[in-house]
């Protein structure tokens, strides 16, 4: 569970912080945020401008992961509708139009997100956060939340030349937090990522699955 973080990792004593990690990089869907909702009700508009007819929240939610334009493809594809190319490009803008005015409408906290980031951050331990959301949008989701004020770097999808899951911009994070040992750097990640497309093992993170409370 999230609030877990916030504890001394497994086989650490509780007493001796030096044990802890120097940072912790946050995924933001999933982890620190569920935006299911949000995303759903703009892909929703998208579809109905298109004459598409809605999908439901638990069709969507699993639809979710690698970005707005895999949501948007994916989305599409229900209907048989296969976007690719020039099209799949001027629809994703379009999407991202959508749901830049529906950011934190349906979007809420993960359960314990502001506890364990606050803690780790008042133990001393650098945060960031590392999302396939562009980094205005998640800039303004964590201001939304007063998330900011514990939370030292963002890098968002396109913050760096390569996607989040990419160690190039997973490096980005680690350079700015100063963490010049990276087996002191966590990685908070939803368990889908984890497991389908874990990039600790590139950088040797220990990696936290987080799952709801």
């Amino acid at each position: 569970m999230l609030k877990d973080l916030g504890r001394a990792p497994p086989g650490w004593p509780e007493t001796d912080p030096t044990g802890w990690p120097r940072a912790v990089l946050f995924d933001l869907d999933g982890t620190l945020i569920d935006s299911v909702p949000d995303l759903a009700t703009s892909v929703n508009r998208l579809l109905e401008s298109n004459g598409l007819a809605r999908l439901d929240l638990d069709e969507v939610r699993p639809m979710i992961g690698n970005g707005v334009k895999k949501l948007v493809q994916r989305a599409f594809a229900t209907h048989s509708v296969q976007l690719e190319g020039q099209r799949l490009a001027f629809t994703t803008e379009r999407m991202m139009g959508i749901y830049r005015q529906h950011l934190t409408v349906g979007t809420t906290l993960m359960t314990g997100a502001i506890d364990t980031v606050s803690n780790l951050a008042t133990a001393g331990i650098k945060i960031g956060v590392v999302t396939n959301k562009p980094e205005e949008f998640s800039r303004r989701i964590l201001d939304h939340f007063e998330l900011s004020q514990w939370i030292s770097v963002v890098v968002g999808g396109d913050t760096g030349p390569t996607r989040n899951l990419h160690r190039t911009c997973l490096s980005m994070p680690l350079h700015k937090l100063a963490s010049a040992q990276q087996k002191r750097c966590w990685l908070a990640t939803a368990p889908r990522i984890s497991t389908r497309q874990n990039p600790c093992r590139w950088l040797r993170l220990p990696c936290a699955a987080v799952t709801p409370a």
